[in-house]
């Protein structure tokens, strides 16, 4: 097995809003047991409610960097 080494950059991805616009999506601490999970999240501002798959909101991307 060979094991490399790679710089990488990191970003946050959040979701904004659809709904107001002003407000963020936060999970709600509650998981439905599907597979792959959905988390249901709430929007900061208004309330209104999306389910995400496979994640929650804000999550971390990395993103190599060609040397």
């Amino acid at each position: 097995m060979a094991i490399e080494r790679y710089e990488v950059r990191i970003y946050e991805e959040d979701a904004k809003c659809d709904i107001c616009g002003r407000g963020y999506y936060r999970p709600t601490g509650v998981a439905y047991p599907a597979y792959p999970l959905i988390y249901p999240h709430k929007c900061t501002f208004c309330g209104a409610t999306m389910d995400v798959t496979g994640y929650t909101f804000p999550k971390m991307v990395t993103e190599r960097i060609n040397v």
